[in-house]
């Protein structure tokens, strides 16, 4: 007569996993970690502040510059709302990207649906200049953050604006329709620049040369 295998006693390694609602109550109990989380996200905004100098309050064109996961957009905002004064209203954000045009930053002729049916073409202001004429209605410093700033074709984005970022006292006529524009002495401009995206080629020094650049994490050269 054949002996019968010996009985092994233990738990499969499935068994021992904790079911669902147990894993979901561990994480419930561990509470005050998500919370210690969110504080230490919030104090890197007032710690990123500290190590940037006054000046660059008072300066018209800031690039916050640093490899991905930094936390450049987070400092950006951070800096903004210092500058405002925590005024919601004065603060704005935009995001490049390859396709944005001179015509969606500055203005261009854009078509309209007609209420009989037909199109009709109208030179209308883009972002910027929506934002400066707001800006010039107001008490305040405003502030609008253009995010992954060197994701854009800059020089044919900006246009008049390469000239107007240096010599802030001028005006200048724009291309489409000769308005006489000049920004407005409480606009400032944050931009936020990925230090690891080929783009960045196409950030030339006339540019480079208009922004100052507070320190956002390490940089890719660092």
């Amino acid at each position: 007569m054949r002996g019968r295998l010996p009985e092994v006693k233990g738990t499969s390694p499935m068994a021992e996993q904790p079911p669902t609602s147990d894993l979901m109550g561990l994480i419930l109990k561990r509470w005050w970690v998500l919370l210690l989380g969110v504080v230490l996200g919030a104090g890197l905004g007032v710690l990123a502040l500290r190590v940037v100098p006054p000046t660059y309050t008072a300066t018209a064109t800031q690039l916050i510059k640093g490899v991905p996961g930094t936390g450049k957009t987070h400092v950006a905002r951070c800096l903004a709302r210092h500058i405002t004064g925590d005024r919601p209203e004065l603060l704005s954000t935009v995001q490049f990207h390859p396709a944005y045009a001179y015509e969606d930053f500055i203005q261009g002729i854009r078509p309209r649906l007609h209420p009989n049916g037909g199109l009709e073409y109208r030179l209308e202001s883009g972002r910027f200049l929506e934002f400066c004429e707001e800006a010039a209605q107001r008490t305040g410093t405003c502030v609008l953050i253009v995010d992954e700033i060197n994701r854009a074709n800059l020089a044919r984005v900006f246009g008049e604006l390469m000239y107007l970022l240096e010599y802030r006292e001028k005006d200048v006529a724009l291309a489409a329709g000769g308005l006489r524009f000049k920004m407005p002495r409480n606009v400032r401009i944050i931009g936020t620049m990925n230090t690891a995206d080929r783009s960045i080629a196409l950030v030339d020094h006339a540019l480079r040369r208009r922004f100052a650049f507070p320190l956002a994490g390490k940089t890719a050269s660092s």
